[in-house]
């Protein structure tokens, strides 16, 4: 099923660019030229048992999640879905003189992220503006001695962000979802009808309310599925919630 999602006013964010690593410790491939809505997935499992990380060096100062360091991983994903245009440079910060990357992003700003509406006696989980120093460790023989594990407080936050306050409001062709982040987070929505997934969403958003609208669905009944994702890969509980769409 092909529709139009709108988040705040934009298309949906497409998850079509991969950065791997190698067994020499580079990223694959160094440079991608994208378009503004794109979601680049960071792949790990290449690694051979080498833990990696990515750190935003360089690029729109507004895009704060962009200089949060990822945790350090041998396998897996993380993903990053850009916004605005600009010329974003990353490293991996246990291989800084052979991992570094750059990602140019062209076309019109995305607004993914609506006004907060949190109410004024609400706090904010503030975010971190001092981070923390990776300390690397020694290697067993026989291993790259250049690659440290993140040890102390790159590993303290094990908190997963709190997604509350979830909605779903029937509107014409469509339906608008709404909800509230303790702390900034990547979410994914996933909208299905039966057991088929029709519709999937990923967009960053800050600490405070946030919304995303669904546009075109046909008439019937769907599940929404939501969960959320910060920084350093702590996950929340899916959530989900059914809506009727009637006309």
């Amino acid at each position: 099923m092909v529709g139009y999602v709108g988040v705040a006013g934009a298309s949906e964010p497409r998850a079509d660019e991969t950065i791997g690593v190698t067994v020499s410790n580079e990223w694959a491939p160094k440079t991608i030229a994208i378009e503004t809505g794109d979601t680049v997935t960071f792949d790990y499992s290449a690694s051979a048992g080498v833990q990696h990380n990515r750190k935003g060096e360089t690029g729109p100062a507004e895009d704060t999640t962009w200089f949060v360091a990822t945790e350090f991983k041998a396998s897996g994903t993380d993903e990053h879905t850009f916004n605005l245009p600009g010329e974003y440079t990353f490293i991996c910060q246990a291989h800084t003189n052979t991992m570094t990357g750059t990602i140019t992003v062209t076309g019109d700003p995305v607004e993914p992220t609506p006004t907060p509406t949190a109410t004024p006696t609400r706090t904010a989980t503030p975010v971190p503006t001092v981070r923390p120093t990776v300390t690397p460790a020694p290697t067993p023989a026989g291993e790259n001695r250049d690659t440290p594990a993140p040890q102390g407080a790159a590993r303290a936050d094990t908190v997963p962000p709190a997604l509350t306050n979830l909605k779903l409001k029937a509107q014409t062709r469509g339906a608008k979802v709404s909800f509230k982040l303790s702390e900034s987070a990547a979410v994914t929505l996933r909208v299905k009808r039966g057991k088929a997934t029709v519709r999937t969403v990923r967009a960053s958003f800050r600490a405070g309310g946030g919304s995303v609208t669904l546009r075109r669905l046909p008439r019937g009944s769907y599940k929404v599925e939501i969960e959320a994702r910060d920084a350093r890969g702590n996950r929340a509980a899916v959530q989900r919630k059914t809506v009727k769409v009637t006309r």
